[in-house]
């Protein structure tokens, strides 16, 4: 009896999804991946390979792969892609990432609001027999 080892071309189990974060935040993409012989991931940026920096950080484990942004700006934005290849084939998913700007009504309010207050309680004394308070800004 002679056992042959089917391959089978690359297919996405889980397929990227867009993503909207605000900037300075991360982004992460994930997909899942089957094939046989297991496939190659490489991941784009509007076309252009994108590979393992301390920006973009790339990783695998078994049939999941993953691409993360650390810290996002808006010139990140625009579809991202994975593409699964192995000697049977190859297919690609992409997913949208949309960068969106940190709110300058929120960066105001924080320039803006007064400190709170530091209170600071004082027990009376033999010398002073009121409970003094003071306020400090």
């Amino acid at each position: 009896m002679v056992c042959a080892v089917v391959g089978v071309a690359p297919q996405f189990t889980e397929k990227l999804h867009s993503q909207r974060v605000r900037e300075g935040g991360p982004a992460r993409f994930a997909a899942r991946v089957s094939g046989n012989p297991p496939p190659e991931v490489t991941w784009y940026r509007e076309g252009l390979m994108i590979g393992s920096s301390p920006d973009f950080v790339i990783s695998s484990h078994d049939d999941l792969h993953s691409l993360t942004i650390r810290e996002v700006f808006r010139e990140d934005a625009g579809k991202f892609s994975a593409r699964a290849s192995n000697p049977l084939g190859q297919v690609h998913c992409v997913a949208e990432l949309i960068v969106e700007r940190t709110s300058l009504c929120f960066i105001i309010y924080l320039l803006i609001t007064p400190k709170q207050p530091n209170i600071q309680t004082y027990k009376h004394t033999k010398h002073d027999k009121s409970n003094k308070h003071k306020i400090q800004h």
